[in-house]
């Protein structure tokens, strides 16, 4: 994380909001059947308290549909994916990361990994994030963040987010750099691995 931070790059323009408010940041795909379309539609119940920034991949015909849409909400902007050292600066002036895989089309709910989860970690944002077995110990379990159930949806998460607070950058960094960077978490891997040979 730190090399790609380390080439100060200007991302100003993608951070450009009226009022000043936590940023929450989408980074997936263009698809408005999915948690994109729920966190557009309900983003103008969360004026005052959130702005949305979406950075999606698709074709061009889905990014010009939700571009429409995020069009009518002011706290609402979109572009297009970009690439990861700009990503990341853009995330290091985010709040919160949103993260979703739906059990009713992915089996990654279930058997994921996410490096987004880790990313976001990494970079101290609160994450919200659907309740994949496993990921809901990471987020809920070190409070870096909360996890909405099968049938509530991203905006509820969201709410409960503000109910309960975010926790502080700082703090959500060291419990990444304490216990989930690829530095420290590998060692209990390949403990085990060894453990196995023998």
């Amino acid at each position: 994380i730190k090399q790609y931070l380390s080439r100060n790059i200007d991302v100003s323009e993608y951070l450009n909001f009226s009022e000043k408010l936590p940023i929450v940041i989408y980074a997936g795909g263009c698809n408005m059947s999915r948690c994109l379309g729920d966190i557009i539609k309900y983003s103008s119940y969360f004026e005052g308290k959130f702005n949305f920034l979406f950075l999606c991949h698709g074709s061009q015909m889905d990014f010009n549909k939700v571009k429409v849409e995020c069009q009518k909400h002011t706290n609402c902007k979109i572009f297009k994916a970009v690439e990861k050292d700009v990503l990341f600066n853009i995330m290091d002036k985010c709040s919160v990361g949103i993260q979703y895989y739906d059990p009713r089309v992915s089996v990654n709910h279930l058997y994921a990994s996410p490096s987004k989860l880790f990313e976001y970690l990494g970079l101290g944002l609160n994450v919200v994030s659907s309740k994949n077995h496993g990921v809901d110990k990471i987020i809920e379990g070190n409070k870096c963040g909360v996890c909405f159930e099968t049938n509530e949806n991203v905006c509820d998460g969201l709410n409960k987010l503000l109910s309960i607070g975010l926790s502080d950058r700082n703090y959500v960094k060291k419990i990444y750099q304490e216990k989930y960077a690829y530095e420290v978490d590998s060692k209990d891997a390949i403990k085990h691995i060894c453990s196995i040979i023998k």
